[in-house]
């Protein structure tokens, strides 16, 4: 249950624990102090004899920024543009108006586990189903998306790194062992077919048996479920993971893969140095791509904890033939990572790819908020995350590659069948895709007068090679723009 809404303002009361409860899943207990380090709410203080649970707290919020915040207290509250936050009770707004605690929200959004309204000043409202169709706009319908299913009790900071996710019925275990073996915040989408109801109500209950298994998943792991008819949605569910997200930085991350370094760590330390890392990533136009790798032999790669914790060990098995290249079947997927200046790298470099290509799709820590999401026309297997990257390189974000990590593969069967024909339709589809994000981003660079700015130089570039851009166009704006002294003089 998500609420926000306005309230009759009154000094700061807490109780010392605070109960939030998740529809179809077990109600979890988080300290004051949980709220006060997520957000930034130094300025509370608890007043002993009043308790939540004798009546509904709400929020007073101040309008100051576009920053998201959330906040539990006897339910949870959401703010997507308020931020300076008061608790109260039930005193009247005028006295409340009189103290100068609070001042009159110019909205209010109450979503509930049936439905959402968004109530303005003005009277209008929206119900929730129109509010996720604009939302999942490109996914197929109907969808009900319940964020925060299960959500972890750890006091994340900004600068962790969530890995985000999708999860499918079949995966669970998948799941398990990647929690386990990150041990740092993760964001996963999990898809329950609702096409069966008696199978969906088995899928729930394996789903709270692997949550429950281990202190790990309330620690870390928020499950954002995703029920309807429509199988392998894989972009829009990626969407869903990335919009929960609870901090600034995020890997977008396939659900078997294990992370065999401290990434996240080193990540972290990184930006507190202030060097290169620190540089490109306040620049907001840098993804660090983390190189990724599998066994020769697949029942090598099933059990992660046999696996190379560091570059030498992974080079020294890559030496030896029994390590390589991540779907060393289908090189496009990653070789413009240059695995060989990979190998080559001193610790702590970090490098530029420079021979980006269509078929490119590495797993990349990028910004939560500022790249572009993913395109949700894809189904099934094929096309749908190198559309995601696609975005991000014409949006003007380079990829740079983190010379001391790695990722590795965890073995398992695939749906050859499945994947081979679907791989055939979305083919198809992201040829189409990339004519069309080429031609509309180079149109609304054209009208803003923008075309011949260096963020634009990837659009630029790969547009102008991608077949199917209508040919004369392009080369006349491309001439245009040289003419006229533009980014080729």
């Amino acid at each position: 249950m998500l609420i926000l809404e306005p309230c009759e303002c009154y000094p700061s009361d807490f109780s010392n624990r605070w109960r939030t409860t998740h529809r179809n899943g077990p109600q979890q207990i988080h300290s004051f102090s949980k709220l006060k380090a997520n957000h930034g709410l130094s300025s509370f203080s608890r007043s002993p004899g009043k308790s939540p649970s004798n009546g509904r707290v709400r929020l007073a919020i101040y309008k100051q920024s576009p920053m998201l915040f959330e906040i539990e207290a006897g339910y949870i509250f959401l703010s997507v543009t308020y931020t300076a936050i008061q608790a109260c009770l039930g005193l009247s707004r005028n006295l409340c108006h009189i103290l100068g605690l609070c001042f009159e929200p110019l909205n209010t959004v109450t979503w509930t586990s049936d439905r959402t309204v968004i109530r303005a000043n003005n009277g209008g409202t929206w119900s929730r189903s129109l509010f996720e169709s604009k939302l999942f706009e490109q996914a197929l319908k109907p969808t009900e998306v319940i964020p925060y299913y299960y959500r972890a009790l750890h006091e994340h900071s900004d600068e962790d790194v969530t890995i985000t996710t999708i999860v499918t019925s079949n995966r669970f275990e998948a799941l398990a062992r990647l929690v386990d073996q990150y041990r740092g915040p993760v964001s996963a989408a999990v898809h329950i077919s609702s096409s069966n109801l008696t199978r969906r109500a088995t899928l729930l209950a394996s789903l709270h048996d692997i949550y429950s298994s281990s202190p790990l998943f309330t620690r870390w792991v928020d499950i954002h479920l995703v029920t309807d008819v429509h199988d392998r949605q894989f972009n829009m569910w990626r969407n869903v993971a990335r919009l929960y997200a609870r901090t600034e930085w995020v890997i977008m991350l396939d659900v078997d893969f294990a992370v065999c370094t401290d990434v996240s760590g080193r990540f972290k330390r990184a930006l507190e140095a202030g060097g290169n890392v620190a540089r490109l990533a306040k620049s907001g136009r840098a993804a660090f791509v983390i190189p990724a790798f599998e066994y020769v032999v697949q029942e090598d790669g099933k059990d992660w904890k046999t696996f190379p914790t560091n570059k030498q060990t992974l080079v020294e098995l890559v030496n030896a033939g029994k390590i390589t290249m991540f779907h060393q079947s289908w090189a496009p997927g990653h070789n413009s990572t240059d695995y060989g200046q990979y190998y080559s790298a001193q610790p702590g470099e970090v490098y530029r790819v420079t021979t980006y290509q269509k078929s490119y799709e590495p797993y990349v820590i990028m910004r939560h908020d500022g790249p572009p999401w993913c395109d949700e026309r894809f189904v099934g297997y094929g096309g749908n995350k190198a559309a995601c990257l696609f975005s991000i390189y014409l949006s003007g974000i380079d990829f740079y590659v983190l010379s001391d990590d790695f990722l590795i593969h965890q073995s398992h069967e695939y749906a050859e069948e499945t994947r081979k024909n679907e791989r055939k339709i979305n083919k198809h589809i992201y040829g189409d895709f990339r004519k069309e994000l080429c031609i509309e981003q180079i149109a609304q660079s054209l009208q803003a007068d923008t075309l011949h700015k260096e963020d634009k130089y990837n659009l630029r570039m790969e547009c102008m090679r991608t077949p199917g851009v209508p040919e004369i166009v392009l080369q006349h704006l491309l001439k245009s723009e040289h003419k006229e002294g533009g980014p080729f003089n």
